[in-house]
């Protein structure tokens, strides 16, 4: 079936389906591991400090047979966790239609056939949110036409508890009963306590399109009835709603709303807060205008009380927003891009706790746009670009604590039909270094000594440093070692995170403090 012909929605007799039988490795190519020259920069390429890996198939079916989709509404349509990776998808797969989870255990070097999460044979499913949870559980939410018919839709949620081996029953999140209006859009998100929370687009009762959310206190097993957060201004659209969770209940929701607050442009993105677990939440608050383009925003959390936002404007540029209490206030944005792409409306933003900020797009020549920040979203490095052979759509994107960016997609280069392409982008050595500050600056903050060192080097701070981390790379910007910098000597054996020996060679002390790099280098002699 061709993309022209796919229907938007349809209505599927519930089947409860396993999926524990033994999996096919579906390897990816050699040229995974190689940094490879595809990838395009709009400015100098010493500015850029990150290489992407040849592209590769993920899809687990012969390319440009079946059709597929990584479109998620959430944003947020990968996820790791240790070396696994996990990317949700929906289309054609080797069960039928439905919604699927791709997985890799090693990083990304390869993945697994594709294991299906819908329940019910052969359902029009769309748009999967994915995110993971404590002991290393997974979260789906996605719209779900078994109920209803087009152009009708539902709100249905699964979870795995064996790090997606197996999905558990599929659970409708959305309360509307037999009312055929359209639930759309959902994302999910889970806090340090186990609450799950779903916020969704539901055009219920006027037909304008509100946010609405809901929580699972008991694990998924069933939700609450939905809360509308209330539109103050009835009559206009809201649109693009993403949330996370974090802590002992704290949530934040983003989302665009169409009222007109400024008489131009009409539209602004907006965020709530809740800081008792989806009881209550604040007031919208307004963190910039957007203009009548935008439709999508995407929101993430970093440790600690660090949440960022991404979102499109109408004038083509990305833009990154940081609040560093939970959400509660942002900074003003930060433009991503230095010169308009013509974006599509679709962002993905990822973060991590040491201020790397990672935010891709695609544009309107379904071109694929990568822009990264290295100091908590204060300032963005050069837009790297990678275009295809053919049409790239629909991207979402993840950095795990090693600063390794994982991406998937969807790419049109075997057929119309679509195939799920994964890349990941490693940091080379020019970014560590040219990163952070000078040497001579650096050396102001730690000493290194013995340098060269044969079996252990002391790294002694200059003045207390309490709560960061001393990190360590090698040449090729792979992240050898993290050790604890908690105001005393920090000491380096040699050794990588497994304990094992690291080769002869020159290595890089890199620590961040106050949202400055520090970096020195230090030399190995076996």
């Amino acid at each position: 079936m061709s993309p022209a012909q796919e229907p938007r929605h349809d209505d599927e007799r519930g089947l409860k389906r396993h999926h524990a039988k033994r999996r096919v490795f579906v390897p990816v190519t050699a040229g995974l591991l190689l940094l490879t020259a595809f990838l395009v920069v709009t400015s100098a390429a010493a500015d850029t400090y990150r290489s992407f890996s040849e592209a590769v198939p993920v899809s687990g079916e012969p390319v440009g047979t079946t059709w597929h989709r990584s479109a998620s509404a959430g944003q947020r349509g990968i996820g790791i966790l240790g070396d696994s990776v996990f990317i949700a998808w929906y289309g054609e797969g080797p069960e039928g239609r439905g919604v699927y989870i791709t997985r890799s255990v090693d990083a990304g070097d390869s993945f697994e056939s594709p294991v299906i999460v819908t329940d019910t044979a052969d359902v029009w499913a769309y748009r999967p949110c994915l995110v993971l949870g404590g002991q290393g559980h997974l979260y789906l939410v996605w719209e779900d036409c078994r109920d209803a018919d087009p152009p009708a839709s539902d709100i249905y949620f699964a979870k795995s508890t064996d790090g997606g081996e197996t999905f558990g029953p599929n659970v409708r999140v959305d309360d509307a009963g037999t009312d055929l209006t359209e639930q759309t859009d959902p994302a999910v998100a889970v806090d340090d306590s186990g609450v799950i929370y779903v916020v969704w687009l539901d055009e219920r009762g006027n037909g304008f399109s509100g946010v609405f959310f809901s929580r699972s206190l008991d694990g998924g097993l069933t939700f609450e009835p939905h809360t509308e957060l209330p539109n103050y201004e009835p009559g206009w659209h809201q649109y693009g709603a993403s949330i996370v969770a974090f802590g002992d209940g704290e949530v934040c929701v983003s989302y665009v709303d169409e009222r007109h607050v400024h008489p131009n442009p009409p539209m602004y993105v907006t965020t709530r807060y809740s800081g008792n677990a989806g009881v209550t939440f604040s007031p919208p608050m307004a963190v910039d205008s957007c203009g009548a383009r935008t439709m999508h925003t995407s929101v993430t959390y970093a440790g600690g009380r660090e949440v960022y936002m991404a979102w499109v404007e109408e004038d083509d540029y990305c833009w990154v927003a940081r609040s560093t209490d939970g959400g509660q206030a942002f900074n003003p944005g930060i433009r991503v891009n230095e010169v308009p792409a013509d974006l599509d409306v679709i962002s993905t933003l990822a973060a991590d706790s040491s201020g790397y900020v990672a935010v891709a797009w695609d544009n309107s020549a379904h071109v694929l746009g990568y822009g990264e920040s290295r100091d908590r979203g204060q300032t963005f490095l050069s837009v790297i670009e990678l275009p295809g052979p053919a049409d790239r759509d629909y991207v979402t994107a993840v950095i795990d604590e090693d600063r390794t960016v994982y991406l998937a997609w969807t790419d049109d280069q075997d057929g119309d039909l679509g195939d799920i392409y994964f890349s990941k982008g490693t940091a080379d050595c020019a970014g560590i270094v040219d990163g952070g500050t000078s040497e001579p600056a650096a050396g102001r903050l730690f000493s290194i000594y013995p340098n060269p060192f044969s079996f252990r080097v002391k790294i002694q701070p200059s003045r207390e440093i309490s709560g960061s981390h001393i990190y360590i790379y090698d040449l090729r910007g792979r992240l050898v070692r993290r050790l604890p910098f908690n105001g005393g000597c920090a000491e380096w054996d040699g050794e990588d995170a497994s304990g094992h020996p690291v080769d002869t060679g020159v290595y890089f002390c890199r620590v961040e403090l106050g949202g400055e790099v520090h970096t020195s280098k230090v030399l190995l002699l076996r």
